[in-house]
């Protein structure tokens, strides 16, 4: 990212959300034609390729490889799951150590909140984790990732390196 850009999005009601960039320290802004019904809930930027960006929002996940110009719609599935995109919240992602993206999803249904993995780039996820609770953020950091839930505290994985970009492995995570 450059000092003078910035992205941000709106989360209205009863209006259409989009998200906004800037590339002249917020003296002009341009949306990039999203134009969501229901709200944007919320935004991963890749930290070395800051080009590409995942907006997870009322309507499902969308991803940019031009810096929020333009996005096109992911289309996703989950092995053994039904996804519903008002359920689904993208807590984030991260780089592993072979350079392959791991993006992050909680699926929440009351009373249980699931957490989801993809190594492709959001098009098929895995179930990881589940709690009797919320996820509400995540640190993924050289193979460690880090969620926290309001009542159930802090869990603490190793999650081993992708292989592949497809993640066709079953890689599991272990709790610390």
């Amino acid at each position: 990212t450059r000092t003078n850009e910035a992205l941000v999005y709106t989360r209205t009601l009863g209006r259409a959300n989009d998200l906004y960039l800037t590339e002249d320290e917020g003296r002009s802004w341009s949306a990039s034609g999203l134009n969501l019904e229901g709200s944007i809930f919320h935004l991963w930027r890749h930290p070395f390729h800051p080009q590409e960006i995942w907006i997870n929002h009322a309507e499902g996940l969308s991803y940019s490889e031009d810096g929020g110009r333009r996005f096109e719609e992911v289309s996703f599935e989950a092995e053994g799951l039904t996804l519903r995109p008002r359920e689904l919240s993208l807590l984030g992602g991260g780089v592993d150590s072979g350079g392959a993206v791991r993006l992050f999803m909680s699926v929440n249904r009351y009373p249980t909140s699931l957490l989801l993995t993809s190594g492709d780039r959001g098009v098929t996820w895995r179930q990881i984790h589940s709690v009797n609770d919320s996820y509400e953020s995540l640190l993924y950091l050289d193979g460690t990732l880090m969620v926290s839930t309001p009542f159930e505290g802090l869990f603490v994985y190793e999650v081993p390196p992708l292989r592949t970009e497809d993640e066709t492995q079953a890689d599991e995570v272990e709790e610390h």
